[in-house]
């Protein structure tokens, strides 16, 4: 059974509000904006909730979410990476 995963809650508002936004862009590329889904739904859920909500694997959710915890310094700029 894979361990929990604790994910950092946003920085600050601005971060939050960046997120939140990329989230419903339509001109925004792709994979930008699924990234942020998974960022924003981890606030609020679990990684199996949020890999079947998107119809992806939990690997790449527990993936993605190590990834953005693990970023230092913390910048929005992952999410394009």
């Amino acid at each position: 059974m894979p361990k929990s995963l604790i994910v950092r809650p946003p920085l600050n508002v601005v971060e939050e509000r960046k997120i939140r936004k990329l989230v419903g862009a339509r001109h925004a590329p792709a994979t930008g904006s699924w990234r942020a889904q998974i960022i924003s739904l981890s606030w609020d859920g679990r990684v199996p909730a949020i890999a079947a909500a998107l119809s992806c694997s939990q690997r790449a959710v527990r993936y993605l979410l190590a990834r953005f915890t693990a970023v230092n310094p913390p910048t929005s700029e992952y999410l394009y990476l």
